[in-house]
């Protein structure tokens, strides 16, 4: 498995903690954990055969658990949990650039959970007569960015 993959199960969790769980703290420890093993200069699966993992900056025992959980399955099962619990099934909006945590679950309170629910014009007019102008601002750009993104595959 490439670094890149490993470090993407972590961005994940460290969206999910931040946006669901408001942990701050286990927020950053995972996102600066997938920064250090997408940077990292040696490679993910050389480091973990030579039980090296935790050399990695930030990555502690918990995170270096999940590391070789990801490596040896090719999941995380508290990863899978929660996507079960929050019925998380597209990380187009859980992890979009310029939308803030509290918009996203302010979204997803009001059952819009991905790009694709921002296209259903019913739930765009309810969206915008809902969040402030700022909000439609962002939520705007991104629904452009996310139409752009569909156009180009």
């Amino acid at each position: 498995m490439y670094d890149f993959e490993v470090a993407f199960f972590l961005y994940k969790m460290s969206k999910i903690q931040s946006v669901f769980f408001d942990s701050q703290y286990k927020a950053k420890a995972y996102f600066a954990a997938a920064m250090a093993v997408d940077a990292y200069d040696r490679y993910i699966e050389e480091m973990y055969e030579k039980n090296e993992l935790r050399k990695i900056p930030h990555v502690g025992s918990k995170i270096e658990a999940c590391i070789i959980e990801i490596l040896e399955t090719g999941q995380l099962a508290e990863l899978k949990t929660y996507e079960e619990t929050f019925g998380i099934y597209d990380y187009s909006l859980l992890l979009s650039f310029g939308l803030s945590d509290k918009l996203i679950k302010n979204l997803w309170e009001l059952s819009v959970s991905s790009g694709e629910d921002l296209l259903d014009p019913e739930q765009w007019n309810r969206l915008q007569a809902l969040l402030d102008k700022k909000d439609q601002g962002r939520l705007k750009h991104f629904k452009e960015s996310y139409m752009a993104d569909r156009r180009a595959c």
